[in-house]
């Protein structure tokens, strides 16, 4: 191992402690392995990027710390020109509203109420997480779908219908396929 892998790999080992130390005053054990959400995710316009209104149903996986979906949820661009200096699909992400939408659902799948917006954070998978090329599927269907990471200047990284990791324009629309991880902090 080169001392550049040793020390990515000390920082991803320092990455997932944190995760785990920011779930203080959640039973770690008690986290379920797959979760079922049903998610009303809001509607939004942020820059003349559209979301709809929809409800959403996933089965969700845990998986170093974080919930996967198991499926595409829906379709999005990232940006709606050809520039990835703004990730406008990552700004609904993390928004307020979308966050209370999987806290919601996330209660009710456990059937409790411990955790809000502030608890939660929503985020695209990286390429660490889909190193063996997940396929994911929409309406029975392989799909294509976005990942976290630039590809270059105006490319964005995605995963296509037989498990290839590329790069395309910001503007396209492929499958959003987001995680989520409990952050809850009691401090």
């Amino acid at each position: 191992m080169t001392e550049v892998e040793y020390s990515v790999l000390i920082q991803r080992l320092n990455q997932f402690e944190k995760r785990l130390s920011v779930l203080e005053g959640i039973d770690k054990n008690s986290l379920s392995s797959e979760l079922y959400l049903e998610i009303e995710l809001p509607e939004a316009d942020i820059d003349g990027l559209h979301f709809t209104r929809q409800y959403v149903k996933s089965l969700f996986v845990l998986k170093d710390g974080n919930y996967y979906a198991k499926d595409v949820l829906f379709h999005s661009a990232r940006n709606t020109t050809d520039n990835s200096s703004r990730d406008i699909l990552t700004e609904y992400l993390e928004s307020d509203e979308v966050k209370e939408a999987f806290a919601t659902a996330y209660n009710e799948a456990i059937e409790s109420n411990e955790i809000d917006a502030d608890d939660i954070k929503v985020f695209l998978p990286s390429k660490e997480y889909t190193g063996n090329h997940e396929i994911k599927k929409y309406n029975g269907g392989r799909e294509w779908y976005w990942l976290k990471e630039k590809y270059s200047t105006t490319y964005f990284v995605y995963v296509d219908s037989i498990g290839y990791v590329s790069g395309s324009n910001a503007y396209n629309m492929y499958g959003v396929s987001p995680a989520f991880c409990i952050v809850k902090d009691n401090a």
